[in-house]
C-alpha cells in the first residue's frame, strides 16, 4: 500500500538518512587530516566499510520500494501518489550519492 511505502520512507527518513549524512561530513573531516597508511587511517577504513555497507544496504532498500511503486502506482497523479514518488526520487539520488561519497573516501585511504 501507499501508506506502507510511505511509512518506510519516513522511517529512513528519520533513522538512517541523517546517520549516513552524519557519517559522511565527518569521515570527509577525519580522512581529510590523515594520511594515507598512517594507523588512524586503518582504523578510519574499517568505519569506512562500515558506513559504505550501510549505505549500499539503504540503497537496495530503496530501489526495491521504487521498484514496487512503479510496478504498483506508475502514472498515478493523487497527491499522496505523488509526494511519495518525490520522496523515493530523493532517497534514490541521495543513496547513489552516498554510496559514491563512502567508495570514494575509502579509495582515499
Amino acid at each position: 500500500s501507499p501508506q506502507e511505502l510511505y511509512r518506510r520512507c519516513n522511517a529512513r527518513a528519520e533513522g538512517v538518512r541523517p546517520f549516513l549524512a552524519s557519517c559522511a561530513m565527518k569521515l570527509q573531516g577525519a580522512v581529510s587530516l590523515q594520511s594515507a597508511g598512517s594507523p588512524q587511517a586503518l582504523g578510519l577504513q574499517r568505519i569506512v566499510r562500515q558506513a559504505l555497507w550501510q549505505a549500499q544496504r539503504f540503497k537496495e532498500q530503496v530501489h526495491q520500494d521504487s521498484h514496487l511503486f512503479d510496478k504498483l502506482y506508475a502514472g498515478g497523479s493523487q497527491p499522496e501518489v505523488v509526494q511519495l514518488q518525490t520522496c523515493l526520487q530523493d532517497e534514490v539520488a541521495e543513496a547513489l550519492a552516498l554510496c559514491a561519497l563512502f567508495s570514494s573516501i575509502k579509495e582515499s585511504l
